[in-house]
């Protein structure tokens, strides 16, 4: 069999969801885009209730009301599951697909995904079967490390050790984070300093600094593994010099991010006073500093070298995103916004996450059929 290498971005979705919190609805869905075209290429959805299952159990408690029993919540919760299946059995179809809890649904699902793309759920092999090579996600599970050991199973440990599988982070989600963490750390300590005007000038600053790792590191064709190793460290630096360089500290900065050793590079018999004023004039917070002490400036450093380190450097500054997948998700409520409509128990929520995943293939196809053409491979059809 042939399979095509592809780039995947997944991402979980869910009925219901407070912000900051865990999976709370009864469905919860996981999509997967292929990320050289954009096109939807898996769902997956797990479904812990059914109506049917609930208006079963309902009757029957009814029923043993009527006949003088009493079925406390106690003596529920004390039930054992074939004695709830049983409460809850009914005729004809069940909606509920999945003994996975909301908050724990969402690794099993990226797992299914990553089967999904090579066999069905017979064994039978794809029409279309797609190896992945790159999983991209925001991190926030091992779902994608779940999904890229599913398909070596599959494809067997002789094939998969030939091709090299990356795993990357969501940089706008890693964005996200820094700034809440900030927000965070505003309320409590320095919150003063810590601006929002601030807040996105360091943003932009630990951006900078990835991208030229990426542009000399990742993109480079040519660079050596001792070239590599340095560039490491001279990234980790410069990620731990951003705050310090906000509050006039620049023993730690490079001169490819520090305006201030630009200058006294450039004017070494300049005093120290001359060097200052001159880095003044062109900065936009007016020469003005943060002033917090060693331990506030510790802890923001954290903020991003936990998050960015030797470990997940090289996969952070890819900078890839699941921005496809979060347009579906963002497009789904859409068609789930409607007053007094119930989708917890039913195929609701399904249908309108396919009807958001065909509108994304519609508006995408004709980009993906001119990647296509441009790589000399036929226009292949949108998965069902």
């Amino acid at each position: 069999y042939t399979a095509a290498k592809v780039s995947i971005a997944q991402d979980g979705s869910s009925l219901k969801r407070d912000y900051g919190h865990n999976y709370t609805g009864s469905a919860v869905a996981q999509i997967a885009t292929e990320k050289r075209t954009g096109l939807p290429v898996g769902l997956a959805l797990s479904q812990a209730s059914c109506v049917h299952c609930v208006r079963a159990m309902n009757d029957r408690l009814r029923e043993a009301r009527k006949k003088g029993e009493r079925y406390s919540g106690d003596k529920l919760k004390s039930m054992t599951r074939d004695e709830l299946f049983s409460l809850m059995s009914h005729d004809g179809h069940c909606y509920r697909n999945s003994r996975y809890s909301p908050g724990t649904a969402e690794e099993h699902l990226a797992e299914t995904i990553g089967r999904d793309l090579l066999i069905d759920d017979n064994g039978k092999v794809q029409n279309f079967p797609l190896y992945v090579t790159k999983h991209i996600a925001d991190g926030d599970t091992k779902g994608i490390t779940r999904a890229a050991e599913k398909q070596r199973a599959i494809v067997g440990d002789k094939v998969a050790d030939i091709v090299d599988v990356e795993m990357c982070r969501d940089w706008n989600h890693l964005n996200t984070l820094f700034e809440k963490d900030m927000r965070g750390f505003a309320k409590t300590a320095a919150y003063k300093e810590l601006t929002e005007e601030r807040m996105k000038r360091i943003k932009k600053d630990i951006e900078s600094i990835c991208r030229r790792y990426r542009a000399e590191v990742i993109d480079c064709d040519s660079v050596t593994d001792d070239d590599k190793k340095k560039r490491l460290k001279t990234l980790l630096r410069e990620i731990s010099a951003v705050i310090p360089h906000h509050c006039g500290i620049h023993n730690k900065c490079t001169s490819n991010m520090c305006r201030y050793l630009q200058i006294r590079n450039e004017h070494p018999d300049w005093p120290s006073r001359k060097v200052v004023a001159e880095w003044d004039k062109g900065n936009e917070f007016g020469g003005k500093i943060m002033a917090i002490d060693n331990d506030c400036i510790n802890e923001l450093t954290k903020i991003f070298t936990s998050r960015i380190n030797s470990k997940t450097a090289h996969s952070v500054c890819k900078m890839e995103s699941t921005t496809d997948v979060e347009e579906i998700n963002s497009m789904t409520p859409k068609w789930t916004g409607a007053k007094r409509k119930n989708y917890s128990g039913g195929d609701g929520y399904e249908a309108a996450l396919h009807r958001s995943i065909g509108h994304k293939s519609c508006t995408n196809i004709e980009h993906s059929n001119r990647v296509l053409s441009k790589l000399g491979s036929p226009s292949i059809p949108c998965r069902d």
